[in-house]
């Protein structure tokens, strides 16, 4: 009767063959049904002493040639602060940065993929309120407040102050030439338009008062 060893030996040598058979028609089938194989990402690191969202993914970039990104100009606009990252997958880098965008601007990170080839990340950069009166350009405006008194010009000076500071955006240069009755205002279309609207409100200097309605005043208040 033939011994075990020899029955066993072609039989451990067939099965080992198929395994690699199967192993080899793995790739093979999934290039064919156009999955790639799970290839675990590169982990980067990245030391950001703070800036734009621009100048982080330049250096990003910079620092890991393996990691492509694409980016809206708006990206400078996107203050970040300092970032100290250590061995973290590029796209959870991308959208934890992204998570942490100050107001009012919206960031988000799309992965545009395709089979046999480099990834490339795109980063959009969208404002949630639309530009704001910050960012309009300043001009410049002179107003003539010419004809009131002493005591008029203060009281339209206070009441364009109180209305510059309810209107939106930064605080405008204002300022009053007392020997020509000149008011110089330097800001944005909507606090130009505040101060034209409350001198528009008061109107021309009131009538000056007669010279016997103030000479009757004095005999009434002199009795």
């Amino acid at each position: 009767m033939p011994s075990t060893p020899h029955r066993t030996a072609p039989f451990a040598r067939a099965c080992l063959l198929a395994t690699l058979a199967l192993a080899a028609a793995a790739p093979a089938q999934e290039r064919s049904s156009g999955r790639q194989p799970d290839v675990r990402e590169n982990t980067i690191s990245i030391h950001f002493g703070g800036g734009s969202l621009e100048a982080f993914l330049q250096q990003l970039c910079k620092e890991n040639p393996q990691v492509n990104v694409v980016a809206s100009t708006t990206a400078k606009a996107v203050a970040l602060p300092q970032l100290e990252v250590a061995n973290a997958a590029p796209e959870s880098l991308l959208q934890a940065v992204c998570r942490i965008a100050p107001q009012p601007y919206a960031v988000s990170v799309q992965r545009m993929a395709a089979p046999g080839t480099t990834d490339v990340f795109s980063v959009s950069v969208h404002s949630q309120h639309g530009p704001g009166p910050q960012m309009q350009e300043a001009r410049m405006s002179v107003f003539r407040l010419t004809g009131f008194d002493a005591e008029w010009t203060d009281k339209i000076l206070a009441a364009v102050d109180t209305g510059l500071g309810i209107a939106d955006g930064t605080k405008p240069t204002v300022r009053f030439h007392e020997a020509s009755g000149l008011l110089f205002v330097k800001g944005s279309p909507e606090q130009l338009s505040v101060v034209q609207q409350v001198l528009g409100a008061i109107g021309p200097p009131p009538a000056p008062r007669p010279e016997a309605d103030k000479q009757d005043s004095r005999w009434r208040n002199d009795k």
